[in-house]
């Protein structure tokens, strides 16, 4: 019939094809109401099923001193390897790994 031909060519010249370009398949979407954008939430990245560092641990079990000094103080203060003086010597008790050990 006439009117079902009417709907197949309306349709056919708005189904995208491979030589169909960006924009008119955005024209297509949008006469059609479908959404050519959408939002999407940010995922927050917490802690949760991550595994804890030598200076957490150290921390958690009252190994490191912490009095009086800042949070950047102690992570500055305490080392994997340990700290050194001036001289060049290390400093007691501010190697993480000894303290772990």
């Amino acid at each position: 019939t006439a009117v079902a031909m009417t709907a197949w060519s309306s349709f056919t010249s708005n189904t995208p094809n491979k030589h169909t370009t960006m924009k008119q398949l955005q024209t297509i979407a949008t006469l059609n109401n479908i959404p050519i954008e959408y939002e999407r939430r940010k995922k927050k990245e917490g802690w949760l099923g991550k595994p804890k560092g030598m200076l957490q641990v150290l921390f958690e079990r009252g190994f490191l001193d912490t009095q009086g000094k800042s949070n950047k103080e102690i992570v500055r203060y305490y080392t994997v390897n340990g700290r050194k003086d001036n001289n060049g010597n290390k400093i007691p008790n501010t190697s993480l790994r000894k303290l772990v050990r």
